[in-house]
């Protein structure tokens, strides 16, 4: 069995990078052994890409087709009350680079 390995990482197999969340969700590009794409995911938080990669990953290894997988992703919806989106009518959207909202994170936890 040959070992397939995802993340945000550069040693990655399956990597997504360039992730930005918007207003509808993230997107990011994946890149693979089968292919490269760049694709909107309605979903919100780093392990959100982290799991389409490793779903990737699976389908593509199982013989699915690259290019079906990735439109696959792009209809994805969280289950009900889970990190789920919400909208409002006139608010503002927030969009900004992953890379971002990982440093944000991180200094709220270590209290700065």
């Amino acid at each position: 069995m040959k070992c397939i390995r995802y993340g945000s990482g550069t040693d990655a197999d399956v990597r997504y990078h360039d992730v930005v969340f918007g207003d509808a969700g993230m997107e990011g590009t994946l890149t693979t052994p089968w292919g490269r794409a760049r694709i909107d995911v309605p979903l919100i938080g780093d392990f959100a890409f982290g799991n389409v990669a490793a779903a990737t990953a699976a389908a593509c290894a199982a013989g699915a087709s690259f290019a079906r997988v990735a439109d696959a992703a792009q209809a994805l919806t969280a289950p009900p009350g889970r990190m789920q989106l919400i909208r409002r009518a006139g608010a503002p959207s927030p969009r900004f680079p992953l890379e971002r909202a990982r440093d944000a994170f991180d200094r709220v936890q270590s209290g700065e």
